[in-house]
């Protein structure tokens, strides 16, 4: 079975009266769960003006009442940034307040503003995103005291604290781009979180490395294999090319501007996107286009969850409804969703 989930759009212009931002988000989150989407997941940056941020653990708190059963998916947390004893009480929070719905995504991050900001170098983030994870992990395990011992993250002795809902953890999903991140996530027994612009040559070549990892930590593959793409919705495929190449370019050339596309192999930018030219990287077109290239992802990759970003700074409200009632409407049903 086939699932699909929303990328809740937490990035707006600077311009942009909040209040109705988020109020839009309540509604469009309603609608995805009515329609059978099964996932919200939720970005995290900082800096990032002119554009604003809302941040993604106070916006899933805010949404608990109005998702149903939906998985809530931190997409990804920049970990090396942050105070892993702290994060791991929020999120255990989290998923206790939300029933046991949390899915707990992280990654490395890459802006040199955000580094700086957190008094970390850049040269550091390997090293000190392992090490977070030992110290949640042993936190979260603990039935009493508990210790780790890192270069970066040393703590001796200390009583437990709040363990989350699902034991032993939330399901953890790791973002990597590069092939050693690739080999990371497997050892971490956490789903790869794939990169939204790689292209599908680059991940059917990185996906034997994944299953190779996964056997040599004696891991399975993850019930849940998520992928996250860029996507829109429209009656015809030019009326979603149009949409992206308006919307979407402006989201690429902000990636590029904070240098993303440095760390992303075979990434699909800004250059390649016009309305004669939508790579299939991109799942945009009409139901039928993107049908199609749901399956060929499925087919190819094996992967049964996708992340789904409708919505791109400025893009109207009315049309990302539209968009995420047709993935109800056409995609969920026509693959066992």
């Amino acid at each position: 079975m086939t699932t699909f989930g929303m990328y809740v759009e937490n990035l707006h212009p600077g311009e942009d009266d909040l209040t109705v931002r988020v109020a839009e988000h309540r509604e469009q989150i309603e609608l995805a769960r009515d329609v059978g989407l099964t996932s919200l997941v939720f970005g995290h940056h900082l800096l990032t003006d002119p554009i604003q941020m809302i941040a993604p653990l106070s916006h899933i708190a805010s949404v608990i009442d109005i998702s149903g059963d939906m998985l809530l998916c931190t997409g990804v947390l920049l970990l090396p940034l942050l105070n892993p004893v702290l994060l791991a009480e929020e999120l255990a929070s989290i998923d206790w307040l939300s029933g046991g719905r949390l899915v707990v995504g992280v990654g490395l991050g890459y802006r040199p503003e955000e580094f700086e900001a957190a008094g970390v170098e850049v040269n550091q983030r390997v090293g000190r995103f392992n090490e977070a994870l030992d110290v949640m992990m042993a936190m979260w395990s603990s039935d009493g005291r508990w210790s780790t011992d890192g270069k970066w993250f040393s703590y001796h002795d200390l009583p437990g604290g709040l363990r989350p809902k699902q034991r032993p953890h939330p399901l953890l999903w790791v973002a990597a781009d590069v092939d050693n991140a690739v080999r990371r996530a497997a050892r971490w027994d956490g789903a790869w979180y794939i990169n939204p612009r790689a292209a599908l040559s680059t991940l059917q070549r990185q996906l034997p490395i994944y299953e190779e990892a996964l056997a040599e930590h004696g891991h399975q593959r993850p019930a849940i294999f998520p992928i996250r793409r860029e996507a829109f919705l429209a009656k015809t495929d030019q009326e979603a090319k149009s949409m992206a190449v308006r919307y979407l370019t402006k989201q690429l050339e902000l990636y590029k501007g904070w240098g993303q596309y440095e760390v992303t192999p075979g990434s699909d930018g800004p250059s390649k996107l016009t309305e004669e030219n939508v790579p299939d990287t991109y799942l945009v077109g009409s139901p039928e286009r993107v049908a199609d290239l749901v399956a060929t992802y499925v087919e190819e990759l094996g992967v049964n969850h996708f992340v789904l970003r409708m919505q791109w700074p400025g893009t109207p409200h009315a049309e990302v409804m539209k968009s995420i009632e047709m993935v109800g409407e056409r995609l969920v049903g026509a693959f066992g969703g």
